[in-house]
């Protein structure tokens, strides 16, 4: 067993970038409920358009709230991403 970590920096980006793709689906979907939301609020009218507006602000709140966490998350796993590049860097002494 040896007492090294080993990390593929390029691999580690790569997943990086896919997360922050999953992140941008994410938003189109939510644009994509917004617009069917919007569709139906011409169909319907009286209390069935009161309680569709209220779900529609309901899962809005909830699609973002998500959307929000997943960014957040993303900029924290970068930020660490980079620093333990530069740390290792550092350590190596320009190996």
């Amino acid at each position: 067993m040896s007492d090294t970590i080993l990390y593929n920096y390029g691999a580690n980006y790569d997943q990086l970038d896919g997360i922050k793709a999953n992140i941008n689906d994410a938003m189109a979907f939510r644009e994509n409920v917004h617009t069917v939301f919007n569709a139906l609020n011409d169909v319907y009218t009286g209390d069935a358009a009161t309680a569709l507006q209220a779900h529609h602000q309901q899962c809005s709140q909830q699609m973002d709230g998500t959307i929000c966490d997943m960014q957040g998350t993303h900029g924290q796993a970068v930020e660490r991403q980079a620093i333990t590049a530069s740390q290792d860097h550092q350590l190596a002494g320009g190996f």
